[in-house]
């Protein structure tokens, strides 16, 4: 078996050692033609991405090479020792002590919601309707008529006119992270949230950038903190602050956009994170909007509005930067197949998104309600936040024990959640607090998982 879906080890990365192993054992010869991303993708159920990630790495280790038009070959590998290897793959099973039957964890969305046939649908209509097209290579940026559709939906629903020619898609957060690491010239140094996403200090530094942990008050970033600083490329996430889940004040907001006009060197990444669920008031309007001087750069993602699984997002860059990108990374291509561009497009166009959106808004404010009537007035729960928008609350807790301890006795219950204080950068993180999501569970599970975790404390 090449791969396995019961191993806890990423598909790709089984795929990769799989091929690498075969080839240094001997067993695939220098020259000899490795099957094609689509048959392996056919073949084995997985993804064309999935393939695409495990061939880069091979490539990327000089095991294989791309030739044009032709596919990949083995590489000679003289300098390699192709005796047996003792080496195997790590089976990495599941413990069955650890399954979790409550994810409670920020990411997870209500699969059972998903349109199937709305998607089935669309994939059928986009082969019919562009045929031979959608087996040629979109522009580097992505296929226009999805941006034409994407720029539409920004102008629609969050108040942004955007060129789409300016909007450049990619598979996931992380590729569009690297593009910007591409553009910027290395003397920059980074502004993140604190606590924010835990993988972008390490993101960041593994391409020499310096990083500067700003703390999260009451009104978003400090912004004291930042002009006290040396940054001058400061990411946040204004809408709903992850994972504290902060809304930025417009105020604040004027402050930020003040200080990115102070030098030509400044800007700011935006994430949009959790933008399109919000609960009280009317939807914030993004800091881009307000960007009157273009030195934002706007990131959006179809993660948690549609399905994770999709790799889908995209970012709009100000016009200063689209020179820098062609320029200094030409050789970043649309990692997202033409296929599922057209049909995200047609979704969009034909208002599947937004009646998908409005029908996911329902959901997950009748899952919020339900959290927090069961949190509010329970003596071991000291204070919920962050319940204006998003699809997680945080939620503090009165105990003794440490974090670590009660994410262990959670775990062991079968309740996967996650500590505030994971998510900081240095500094003294808060403790007693976990991060609360609501989006993966339904009402009965999520009353039932409550339950259990009050019990523990």
């Amino acid at each position: 078996m090449i791969v396995d879906n019961n191993l806890e080890y990423p598909l790709y990365l089984q795929l990769y050692e799989y091929y690498k192993k075969r080839i240094v054992e001997g067993e695939l010869k220098s020259g000899e033609k490795l099957p094609s991303k689509r048959y392996l993708s056919n073949s084995l159920g997985l993804s064309v991405n999935t393939v695409t990630r495990a061939y880069y790495l091979l490539e990327e280790e000089g095991f294989i090479i791309a030739i044009e038009r032709r596919g990949y070959f083995v590489e000679q590998l003289s300098n390699i020792n192709v005796g047996k290897s003792n080496q195997e793959l790590t089976p990495f099973k599941k413990d069955k002590t650890e399954e979790i039957l409550y994810d409670f964890s920020s990411s997870a969305i209500s699969k059972g919601e998903f349109p199937f046939y709305t998607f089935s649908k669309l994939y059928k209509k986009v082969i019919e309707k562009y045929r031979e097209n959608i087996l040629m290579n979109s522009d580097p940026n992505g296929k226009l008529e999805f941006k034409i559709a994407i720029s539409k939906y920004l102008r629609e629903s969050r108040g942004l006119i955007t060129n789409p020619k300016n909007i450049v898609i990619s598979s996931g957060m992380e590729y569009l992270f690297q593009i910007l690491f591409y553009i910027f010239p290395q003397e920059n140094i980074f502004g993140i949230e604190n606590p924010g996403y835990d993988v972008l200090p390490s993101m960041i530094k593994s391409r020499g950038f310096g990083v500067v942990p700003i703390e999260i008050g009451p009104e978003g970033i400090d912004l004291d903190a930042l002009e006290k600083s040396d940054v001058s490329i400061l990411t946040i996430t204004p809408s709903h602050q992850f994972p504290t889940g902060t809304i930025m004040p417009i105020s604040r907001r004027l402050q930020v956009l003040h200080w990115a006009n102070m030098s030509s060197k400044n800007y700011v990444i935006e994430d949009d994170y959790d933008s399109e669920f919000r609960y009280v008031g009317k939807p914030i309007d993004p800091l881009k909007s307000l960007d009157t001087e273009d030195k934002v750069i706007y990131l959006g993602s179809f993660s948690k509005s549609v399905a994770p699984s999709l790799r889908i997002s995209y970012m709009v860059l100000p016009e200063s930067l689209m020179e820098s990108l062609s320029e200094d990374a030409p050789f970043f291509i649309c990692s997202v197949p033409v296929i599922e561009q057209m049909v995200m497009a047609e979704f969009l166009i034909n208002g599947h998104f937004e009646r998908h959106l409005n029908r996911m808004r329902r959901i997950y404010k009748k899952n919020r309600e339900v959290a927090i009537k069961l949190l509010e007035n329970e003596p071991k729960v000291l204070n919920i936040s962050g319940a204006d928008a998003g699809i997680h609350i945080v939620v503090e807790f009165d105990t003794k024990k440490s974090d670590s301890e009660l994410k262990k006795e959670f775990l062991e219950a079968g309740i996967s959640i996650s500590p505030l204080s994971e998510y900081y950068s240095g500094g003294e993180p808060s403790h007693s607090k976990f991060i609360l999501g609501f989006g993966g569970l339904t009402r009965e599970a999520l009353t039932e998982g409550i339950g259990k975790m009050l019990q523990i404390l």
